[in-house]
């Protein structure tokens, strides 16, 4: 008797386990990651200066304003956009919008 529980502890640890490791890779495998539903980011340089991203000022500051990338080619251009996040965001959406139309004339 004493076997049995032991063997029918163990059995339900085991299908514990098994249900949270399937559980887990269902919704793994289940959710769209970033990089396959985010559109590419549309423009090469900093909506403030002009600088081309990833130029010798190293690699793109990434930020997140609303909800949505903006990338920088400096920290510094970071703050002017605080300032008036408006203004450069127009720069922003217009060039998405231009990608996005490129797009589906192709």
């Amino acid at each position: 008797m004493k076997n049995f529980s032991t063997l029918l502890i163990v059995l339900l640890v085991s299908l514990s386990i098994f249900s949270v490791a399937f559980a887990q890779e269902a919704m793994t495998a289940a959710a769209p990651t970033a990089s396959a539903t985010a559109a590419p980011y549309p423009l090469t340089n900093c909506i403030v200066s002009g600088d081309k991203l990833g130029g010798p000022m190293g690699g793109p500051v990434v930020e997140h304003y609303q909800g949505e990338e903006v990338q920088f080619c400096c920290k510094d251009c970071v703050n002017d956009f605080q300032k008036d996040p408006q203004k450069y965001l127009k720069r922003l959406h217009e060039a998405a919008a231009k990608t996005q139309k490129v797009k589906s004339e192709g």
